[in-house]
């Protein structure tokens, strides 16, 4: 024990079985002693005892001792306390310093006065009446005390201990500092980020169905916006209204005729040539082919020729006995041959016959029935959304909500029964509009409320429970200086709902609908374009969109200055498709290629690890030969990283090839597949991971 060390850390000590002996048997002595010494030195004084010289301190600057004269004279019985109690203290500290296994550290230091000052302070020896001076501190392993102020931060912000100022997402290089101020502290909250992160983030670009069905345990249900009930109203009762209210005004179909069909919507009449890896194939109008099988590995889906440019898709599922029955619609537009076609115009009305088109699609056996073709004449649709919480009934299989190119939101209930022939609709079930101005985008604040976006930058909201009022909404007012093209509601069990909307001129704004100007926030400017395609996360909580040209981003509605950079994309996004099942992240791009994003590895690790952690891998490329008019499909996955970058990389590419919409199936059983297609008129519906 007597062998130097150098400086750094002190050596710990810990006491045995036979130490704890030593210091009761030196203890009792001790006291014997010191009771017998202040009998015999009373009256007489104080005198230095040898014996109480050492003075144990721990290291630093030496404690001044106090003066004898200056200590209170105490009696015979004090003054035995106290020389036994500091007989105890030596003797614990001699067995402590004899083992060197323990947690704790005490440091044996003989006051010599070397430590700077002139050796005053420094007395070897104190009067009998005096109390040693013996100090213990225990100090504790660095790993417990880490171990201790995370269990504090559990409890408290961080960030207002830190009291650092956050301006931009770089002052959040902490990950623990980014989700509490992207996200909260809500304990429910962040228990179902903790699920979602376990659960995929370690499955870079799959989903496996185990994790998507509610007997798994990383389940938790998140729901449409149009299945979140009304403040303060019954979720049954707005159901029964609304149907009530579009029993009261029927859908009104007229039976056409083959010949009537073709004068009225022209299609394509010419074949596709396809070739699809190595294999080629010839598709005509209304013909499926399934994938080939390819040289390393097999893709499970089809291919179909709709024959028309589609301008949007939509999945809907329903329930007959306990299977679920898989159901896709079809937005098709006959004058997308031509990219600057005035009958696809964007402002102004424009009335015109294009179709809709309903599938019912089986996962089994890949098959694809029609089993509606309706023609009406609202010209172009878009925002195709089923409405979650009217379900299946006796006659239909749900209501289906669009935006039409002549200004109004319609709604349609889409009969059961296989129609053999097509039909023209002559009426619709549900409109919503306001006169003198034209609806562009829509979206579900709740089961019966409805919000959407006009050309002029106004935003209006309507009730589908009140009959009288579907022409009349609740509020008309501006959030936008021109065009909104698309607006999106943000929903949270722990929040209140909030609403994204993007106008032309590049701006987007997050507001509540419950007061739209006293929340309203600017997130930022981006380019200003006709195509700006937004999608809700609910699993992630975030809306994501582009930049107007390659950049994906992701913009928290709780810290909408804390946008995400999803990646940077080769050339322009032209379509987005979130899920209510999982965090993947579906990006369509303008040159054909479709790209799938793991949400999870990006918003909730730190902003240090982007570049180690973020990629995207390509799923398909179409690529278009004009001199021979054929398509070509490359099903080879190609990993990109997802970095940061803010340069974009546009091209110009064939308009045949670009994807016009991509969306995934939200169901348990076929949360897996997912849909998209390019301008050209084809459909390509694939599951990803293995069977």
């Amino acid at each position: 024990m007597d062998k130097k060390r150098g400086r750094g850390r002190p050596r710990k000590h810990a006491i045995d079985e036979t130490a704890s002996e030593s210091i009761a048997v030196a203890a009792l002595k001790s006291m014997e002693g010191a009771v017998a010494n202040a009998s015999t030195a009373k009256g007489k004084g104080t005198a230095k005892d040898e014996g109480a010289g050492r003075k144990l301190r721990r290291r630093g600057r030496p404690r001044k001792v106090v003066e004898a004269a200056a200590v209170t004279p105490i009696d015979d019985a004090a003054a035995a306390g106290a020389a036994g109690a500091a007989a105890v203290d030596d003797a614990v500290i001699d067995a402590k310093l004899k083992d060197d296994d323990g947690d704790e550290e005490y440091v044996h230091q003989e006051d010599d006065g070397d430590d700077g000052d002139d050796g005053d302070d420094g007395d070897d020896y104190v009067d009998g009446d005096d109390a040693i001076d013996v100090e213990f501190q225990p100090r504790a392993k660095k790993q417990k005390k880490v171990r201790i102020l995370s269990k504090k931060r559990g409890i408290a912000s961080t960030l207002l201990q830190k009291g650092r100022i956050i301006r931009t997402l770089k002052d959040l290089s902490s990950a623990r500092d980014k989700i509490e101020r992207i996200y909260g502290l809500d304990r429910a909250k962040l228990l179902k980020l903790a699920i979602v992160k376990e659960c995929f983030e370690n499955d870079l670009f799959n989903v496996r169905q185990e994790t998507i069905e509610p007997t798994s345990p990383f389940w938790f249900e998140s729901k449409h916006s149009s299945e979140l009930p009304n403040a303060g109203r019954d979720l049954q009762d707005d159901i029964a209204h609304i149907w009530a209210s579009m029993d009261a005004h029927p859908a009104q179909f007229g039976a056409v005729s083959e010949k009537e069909y073709n004068a009225l919507f022209k299609v394509r009449a010419e074949p596709i040539d396809c070739q699809i890896g190595e294999t080629g194939i010839s598709l005509s109008a209304g013909q499926k082919a399934e994938l080939p099988v390819l040289p390393t590995y097999q893709r499970y889906g089809l291919v179909y020729n709709a024959g028309a440019f589609v301008t949007d898709m939509a999945w809907h599922t329903t329930k007959r006995g306990d299977e679920q029955v898989q159901y896709l619609v079809l937005a098709l537009s006959q004058y997308g041959q031509e990219p600057d076609d005035k009958h696809l115009r964007m402002f102004g009305k424009e009335e015109h016959i294009a179709c809709l088109q309903v599938f019912r699609f089986d996962p089994h056996t890949l098959s694809l029935e029609k089993i509606h073709d309706i023609l009406h004449p609202y010209g172009e649709v878009w925002d195709l959304k089923w409405h979650e919480a009217l379900d299946q009934t006796e006659d239909t299989i749900g209501a289906l909500f669009f935006a039409c190119q002549e200004g109004t939101v319609r709604s349609l209930n889409i009969p059961t029964t296989a129609s053999e022939e097509p039909v023209l609709c002559q009426a619709t079930n549900i409109a919503l509009g306001v006169k003198g101005n034209c609806v562009t985008t829509f979206d579900f604040v709740s089961v019966s409320r409805v919000i959407c976006g006009f050309q002029n930058g106004y935003v209006a909201e309507f009730d589908l429970c009140d009959t009288q009022a579907l022409q009349r909404p609740s509020y008309y007012l501006q959030v936008c200086s021109t065009y909104i093209s698309t607006i999106v509601t943000a929903h949270s069990e722990f929040e209140a709902s909030t609403i994204g909307a993007v106008s032309l001129d590049g701006y987007f704004y997050i507001f509540d609908p419950a007061s739209i100007h006293t929340s309203k926030v600017k997130t930022s400017r981006y380019r200003g374009g006709n195509q700006f395609p937004i999608v809700y996360m609910p699993k992630l909580y975030s809306f994501f969109c582009t930049d107007g040209a390659n950049i994906v981003r992701a913009v928290p509605p709780r810290a909408s200055f804390a946008q995400h950079s999803m990646g940077s994309m080769p050339t322009t996004v032209t379509a987005l498709s979130a899920s209510t099942l999982h965090p993947m992240l579906l990006s369509g791009l303008s040159s054909g290629g479709l790209y799938i994003t793991n949400a999870v590895r990006r918003l909730l690790t730190g902003v240090k690890n982007v570049a180690s952690v973020g990629r995207t891998l390509r799923l398909w490329k179409w690529d278009y030969n004009p001199s021979a008019d054929q398509y070509r499909l490359d099903p080879n996955y190609e990993v990109e990283k997802a970095g940061g970058g803010e340069i974009s990389t546009i091209e110009l590419d064939a308009p045949q090839v670009a994807i016009t919409a991509t969306k995934w199936n939200e169901s348990t059983e076929c949360g897996r597949f997912y849909s998209f297609s390019i301008s050209a008129g084809i459909v390509t519906i694939e599951r990803i991971g293995e069977k």
